[in-house]
């Protein structure tokens, strides 16, 4: 790690734009107990649940048709659908914030947003093996259909992880319209003095919408990562502690003072978990902390009373940028290998796994392998597949490793982060959702300890 601790530090103030990744204030400790004395009893509105369970079961069903596994988007049917599964969502979400808006009370809100997080989630897993139950126990006549019926299984079983996230994510990009929605924000910010109970980047956070957390797919897709499972170079182990040391040492040269979260009341001294949250999993940081050229621009443009701590700060931003390239250098392949690895998917059709391009571009596997397996493998309009776009990508990658841009360790960095903010919002959430059962019923209605929200 170069150090630069000694640096001759600027007298003109330096302004960084850094601020602490919001912190959530969730505590249900003072919701009463339910049956088991030990979780807090939820009960959703029957038609909510209901509706939301029919989508899910038939959007696996026809995902996982022939017909429409190469494409990504809903029937006409199912679209329409899901858009009123989006107006029961809002139509519940209004009625608690109502009803929480006469103590203030923003855990109420929570409760029910967790609830529904936690009964989409379970709800995809067990219609997902609905679907496989149903499959395995057809008895069909017809030998055709029987092997279509038993393809049809077969691929469910394959890809499973991916279909799982796909759809769990069609429905959550519902939840996400309906909450970040113009008109439920302002009036959450009304009736509850916040515009968000809870950060908005919980309910598009890809981590949460997948079985696997650290699913090759959906990491490269979301992320542009590919961790390594062994302990080298490109692991997450290695990595990590890196990258945490990397933005400390920044963060002393450029004599950081940080801000709160901006979105109240993200601050709790009582909150439900322990997971530390910081400023260096905030992604927007990394581009006040590296980005020169927007430095250099707003130079160019700004008045002589601003130039003294604009030039300040590009000096500080050019001192991290060394430290950057030079903390990076070891993985500057692995890096490039990735970014290829995301553009080879999709032209190979995702017939071949993330991490057999990945290894391929970084010397792990051999190309004729790679070759021999392209041979048994088509299009879904019956082109056959070449092996030479990986060849040109493995030269660019040789290429682009002896003179890179700067800016490709500047968008590593910024997904790095991005995942790590996603990871622990994915286990504050999970923490939290156990604390919660969901009941079909109203057994817990008697003795005033169910919380419904229909």
């Amino acid at each position: 790690m170069l150090k630069l601790f000694n640096q001759k530090q600027s007298p003109f103030v330096t302004e960084f734009d850094v601020q602490e990744l919001c912190n959530p204030s969730i505590n249900f400790a003072r919701f009463a107990r339910g049956i088991d004395n030990v979780h807090i009893d939820v009960h959703l509105s029957p038609d909510f649940t209901k509706l939301c369970t029919r989508i899910i079961y038939e959007l696996l069903n026809e995902h996982s048709s022939t017909k429409k596994r190469a494409t990504d988007q809903p029937s006409l049917p199912l679209r329409n659908k899901l858009e009123i599964l989006n107006a029961n969502y809002a139509s519940m979400l209004t009625a608690t914030i109502h009803r929480a808006s006469s103590t203030k009370n923003i855990h109420f809100v929570q409760l029910f947003q967790m609830a529904v997080i936690k009964f989409v989630l379970s709800t995809v897993r067990s219609q997902t093996d609905r679907l496989l139950h149903n499959l395995r126990k057809i008895n069909l006549k017809d030998n055709l259909k029987k092997l279509n019926s038993f393809d049809r299984f077969a691929w469910l079983n394959k890809h499973k992880n991916n279909l799982l996230y796909r759809i769990t994510h069609e429905v959550f990009e519902q939840i996400y319209q309906v909450e970040s929605d113009a008109a439920i924000r302002t009036l959450c910010q009304s009736l509850l003095g916040t515009c968000w109970t809870l950060p908005e980047k919980i309910f598009s956070n890809p981590l949460l919408q997948s079985r696997d957390s650290y699913s090759p797919e959906v990491l490269m897709k979301n992320y542009v990562l590919l961790f390594e499972d062994t302990d080298n170079a490109y692991s997450l182990q290695h990595l990590s502690p890196l990258i945490d040391n990397l933005l400390d040492e920044v963060a002393y040269i450029c004599q950081l003072e940080l801000e709160p979260c901006r979105d109240k009341p993200f601050i709790d001294k009582d909150r439900v978990t322990n997971i530390h949250f910081s400023w260096k999993e905030v992604p927007a940081n990394i581009d006040s902390l590296f980005n020169l050229q927007e430095t250099q621009n707003a130079l160019k443009n700004a008045k002589s009373h601003k130039k003294a701590a604009l030039t300040s700060k590009l000096r500080y931003q050019r001192l991290a940028n060394k430290m950057l390239e030079q903390t990076l250098c070891e993985v500057i392949v692995p890096i490039l290998a990735v970014y290829e690895t995301q553009h080879l998917y999709e032209h190979y059709a995702k017939q071949l796994k993330p991490k057999l391009l990945y290894q391929a571009l970084c010397h792990e596997v051999e190309l004729a392998d790679i070759a021999l397996k392209l041979k048994l493998l088509r299009r879904s309009y019956d082109k056959a597949l070449s092996i030479n776009e990986l060849k040109y990508a493995k030269k660019r990658v040789a290429r682009q490793a002896q003179k890179h841009e700067p800016q490709i360790l500047i968008q590593f960095l910024t997904h790095f982060v991005s995942f790590q903010r996603d990871l622990k919002y994915y286990y504050l959430i999970h923490e939290v959702m156990e604390s919660i059962n969901l009941l079909f019923d109203k057994t817990s209605q008697l003795n005033n300890s169910l919380y419904e929200f229909v």
